[in-house]
């Protein structure tokens, strides 16, 4: 009996280990440095800091000077999250119709634009990354498709940055 515990013991921390292993290298909301490390790899700004509950938060400086906030989510006392989500925020002041939007949730897909409580427009997309993480390649595709879909946002209302 005593051999069998022994046994199960270091089946688990095999198991472990190498599910540590199959998520090296690996970008997981699980791992909220390797979400900053690969924003910094393709040189953008990645500050990661903690939102008021004591979740991961990174605040990501692009080109256009509008960045983005990335929210952790169903973590685990502060940490093992599961999910992230890409918030950005237009300062619209209601200028931008709820039916314009609503046109833009049905067309385009893995983002929601919604308004805030000012009416300003804001652009979410959630990424669930699963417990081994996801390739950066993988990765890389969810972020393009957030920046095309932002891209076509943004001329559609005719937003210009700055």
């Amino acid at each position: 009996m005593m051999i069998n515990n022994i046994l199960r013991g270091a089946v688990v921390v095999m198991a472990m280990a190498s599910g540590a292993a199959m998520a090296e290298g690996r970008v997981s909301a699980a791992d909220p440095q390797s979400v900053s490390d690969f924003f910094v790899e393709k040189g953008i700004e990645a500050t990661l800091t903690a939102d008021q509950l004591g979740d991961p938060l990174i605040q990501l400086q692009t080109d256009d000077g509008v960045g983005f906030l990335i929210w952790f989510y169903g973590c685990s006392d502060n940490a093992d999250c599961s999910h992230l989500q890409f918030y950005r925020s237009y300062g619209t002041g209601g200028e931008v119709p709820l039916e314009t939007l609503n046109t833009l949730n049905m067309e385009l897909h893995f983002v929601k634009f919604v308004l805030d409580k000012d009416e300003d427009v804001a652009v979410l997309m959630e990424v669930f990354t699963g417990a081994q993480g996801m390739t950066p390649a993988d990765f890389d595709v969810f972020y393009g498709q957030l920046t095309d879909v932002i891209g076509i946002f943004e001329e559609h209302v005719g937003w210009v940055p700055g």
